[in-house]
């Protein structure tokens, strides 16, 4: 099997330089600027701009892992149980 160098899919390396971080992660004025407009809070912007950034590395947007919602409810996360209700 080949290894994941050789494949089709570029990744980032383990470790970078401060000079490669600079090089390749900083967002050029033209970026910011473009980015900012098509952003709609600072959140959204530096989400923006750090996708851009990874697409130019890569050439691919990768999939990000989804969170599930907290949850909030008072049962026990194992068992899924929930706590007897008072006066039962």
């Amino acid at each position: 099997m080949a290894s994941i160098e050789r494949t089709a899919y570029r990744r980032f390396k383990r470790f970078m330089s401060g000079r490669e971080l600079h090089v390749f992660c900083t967002p050029q004025p033209d970026e910011i600027v473009w980015a900012g407009e098509a952003a709609g809070s600072d959140e959204h912007l530096l989400a923006l701009v750090t996708q851009l950034k990874v697409f130019n590395r890569l050439g691919y947007f990768p999939v990000w892992a989804r969170r599930r919602p907290p949850d909030t409810s008072p049962g026990c996360p194992r068992t899924n149980s929930r706590p007897p209700r008072a006066g039962t």
